[in-house]
């Protein structure tokens, strides 16, 4: 079952690239979607094994960067906004800790990265065919991105 989860986890890790280029209706994104279906199944792979990896103290620290940005909420001036970062940040602690748990060797960290490169140019391609297409995000600046993404958020998942 882990040999499972560890290759839906690198389709996730191919889709993350391209996040905001398609979208199932009624399901969000193919990367949230990807997301929902690992996250199940390592749980199922966590209940039926009974082990997972230990934490390290990055995966603490980053837990504690987590609880300081909830904390902020208490201060913040849009509360609403900042609970939805907060939610962010704790799909990105799991999703982190998934990885970690998942990929143990040198092989698997390589395959991981592999896959992130090529759904890099799978974003890079969509964004030079929205190019060639004249279809620009922002109609007052030539900005291209994949799919209705916008080309900041677009260009910092790519880099």
């Amino acid at each position: 079952m882990r040999r499972v989860v560890y290759w839906l986890s690198l389709v996730l890790i191919f889709t993350i690239p391209w996040e905001g280029a398609f979208h199932l209706p009624g399901l969000g994104t193919a990367a949230t979607v990807m997301g929902l279906v690992v996250g199940a199944c390592w749980l199922v792979t966590i209940v039926i094994t009974g082990r997972t990896r230990e934490p390290t103290t990055y995966l603490f620290g980053f837990a504690v960067f987590v609880a300081w940005a909830a904390l902020t909420t208490f201060w913040s001036a849009d509360p609403a906004e900042s609970m939805g970062a907060v939610y962010l940040w704790l799909q990105t602690l799991l999703l982190v800790y998934i990885l970690w748990d998942l990929y143990r060797t040198r092989a698997a960290l390589r395959a991981g990265l592999q896959a992130y490169v090529l759904g890099a140019y799978t974003a890079v391609f969509g964004a030079v065919l929205n190019y060639l297409g004249s279809n620009a995000f922002y109609s007052n600046m030539d900005r291209y991105s994949l799919g209705d993404t916008n080309p900041d958020g677009y260009g910092f998942i790519v880099a």
